[in-house]
């Protein structure tokens, strides 16, 4: 794991996920967030009208939802793991296992788009 990833992922952000679809794995890993950083149930809405335009999986059974807005106040990271694999319309056709769920502030771009690389 990069020094990165190791700074912003604890522990406690660390999940197993039951979710089936998507959009109900990005909510349940918000409400995570939501419970340990305070993050808005807003962001959940902002993340999932991006992933309908657009899919995060990057290939590989990983998912890396991600948002940045002026209400975060610092970078969040979550991981889901799933053991069953989630259907995200994946470029490679393959399940997701792992998802990445990444909030930000905007002024923090440098070290958002290093976390999002490292991911």
């Amino acid at each position: 794991m990069s020094n990165l990833l190791q700074k912003y992922l604890q522990r406690d952000q660390i999940v197993l996920l039951d979710a089936d679809e998507r959009y109900d794995a990005i909510a349940s890993m918000n409400r995570l967030l939501q419970n340990h950083s305070g993050c808005s149930s807003e962001v959940t809405d902002q993340m999932v009208s991006r992933e309908k335009v657009l899919s995060t999986a990057v290939g590989s059974h990983i998912a890396v939802p991600h948002v940045r807005s002026d209400s975060i106040k610092g970078i969040n990271v979550a991981l889901g793991v799933s053991r069953t694999g989630i259907n995200w319309d994946a470029i490679d056709s393959l399940p997701v296992h792992l998802v990445f769920v990444v909030t930000a502030p905007l002024r923090l771009n440098r070290d958002y788009l290093r976390l999002l690389a490292d991911i």
